[in-house]
């Protein structure tokens, strides 16, 4: 696992918007909807967080997303 800091925000339209984080070096990281924190993340769009990530998704819609199994808020 690792750690990514970064600003989350959503992507794409609806009924297919994905919750994403922009990292500080631009890049931007899908987040799987499979994580267990996805609901409280998708709260705190807009906010600077540091997550951690245990892998990257390899089957089925979710595939290639980041699964995130911890956050905390930096800044609002």
């Amino acid at each position: 696992s690792f750690t990514l800091k970064g600003k989350i925000y959503t992507t794409g339209n609806e009924p297919f918007v994905e919750l994403a984080i922009q990292s500080d070096d631009g890049k931007v990281y899908l987040i799987s909807k499979n994580s267990p924190v996805y609901s409280q993340l998708w709260k705190n769009q807009g906010n600077f967080v540091v997550v951690e990530v245990v892998k990257t998704e390899t089957k089925g819609l979710e595939k290639g997303k980041i699964l995130v199994k911890s956050f905390k808020v930096l800044s609002k």
